[in-house]
């Protein structure tokens, strides 16, 4: 029998160029503050839309369970590319247009491997609006679902954020709520992990791999190499056997690779595995292991050198 494996990258990143987006309803999307393009904001589950029932949970007491997120306020996060996601509860200068109400946010901010850093999200949690000189018409109060700070936890699987948040708007001459909602909203678009995928077709004698944005979390691959080796003797890579080293030269997103596999059939009670390998320059990376259940970095440094 033959048997395929996994080589798996990361993908995605956060693209220098600068903008803003001012999120606009529902109610829990106010004051979201897109500072990076590739980042969106989208409303995961809220009171006020029937979104925080959850009828195979007992309740006791008022607990809405389906409308939160238990994270932290203040953290740090390493995405699957290596960038590191800050999140802090600031105060911020007031508006120009509204210098007699305070403003208070979270901030989301991202360092890349590149060493640069850079704010790519602001979440509003006081905010006055149709301000004069002396007062405000209307204010905003965000803080988490259950009371005190939004809270955020990061998804590294899809990267996405969560966050816990309950917005209040706020009359101000009266101190009277005009609305209100709570629950979360996920911001997407940082970077997820993906898997190289390493497939094997027996009638057609090849191995075909999709390559993905960022091979193994490089910018970009120069080349794929495909290896091969007996199952009984993994995770031993020295005694793998180059199929290829030039599976493909400086692969784009998204191309599949086709690679012919002139082996003959293992013999009956044996098996062959196959796995893919990215290289960047000197560096050359293999993919992620589970080993009891624990996901790691595989080893490439017992992988033979490919080629002449």
């Amino acid at each position: 029998m033959r048997m395929s494996s996994f080589a798996r990258a990361l993908a995605l990143c956060i693209p220098a160029t600068f903008s803003t987006v001012l999120a606009q309803s529902p109610l829990l999307l106010q004051e979201v503050e897109i500072l990076d393009p590739a980042l969106s904001a989208s409303l995961v589950a809220s009171q006020q839309a029937g979104g925080c029932t959850a009828p195979l949970v007992e309740p006791w007491g008022n607990q809405t369970f389906a409308c939160s997120v238990y994270g932290l306020d203040y953290s740090t996060v390493v995405a699957a590319d290596g960038s590191v996601i800050r999140w802090i509860r600031d105060s911020l200068n007031p508006d120009p247009d509204c210098p007699v109400t305070y403003r208070q946010a979270l901030r989301i901010l991202v360092t890349r491997p590149d060493g640069s850093t850079r704010e790519v999200l602001r979440v509003s949690s006081q905010r006055g609006f149709n301000c004069t000189m002396s007062g405000c018409e209307t204010r905003l109060y965000a803080g988490g679902g259950g009371g005190g700070d939004m809270k955020v936890t990061y998804d590294l699987t899809n990267g996405v954020l969560l966050i816990d948040r309950s917005v209040s708007i706020i009359d101000c001459a009266s101190s009277q709520e005009i609305a209100s909602d709570r629950g979360v909203i996920a911001i997407s678009g940082f970077p997820p992990l993906f898997d190289t995928l390493l497939t094997f077709v027996p009638s057609g004698q090849a191995l075909s791999i999709l390559t993905p944005a960022h091979p193994e979390g490089f910018r970009s691959a120069d080349s794929l190499q495909v290896w091969t080796g007996n199952v009984h003797t993994l995770p031993d890579w020295s005694q793998a056997q180059a199929l290829t080293c030039s599976a493909a030269i400086n692969p784009t997103p998204g191309q599949v690779v086709t690679v012919p596999d002139t082996l003959p059939a293992p013999a009956a009670g044996e098996g062959r595995y196959y796995i893919a390998a990215a290289t960047h320059g000197l560096d050359r990376r293999l993919g992620r292991q589970s080993v009891n259940g624990i996901l790691s970095a595989r080893d490439p440094s017992s992988l033979p050198t490919c080629g002449p």
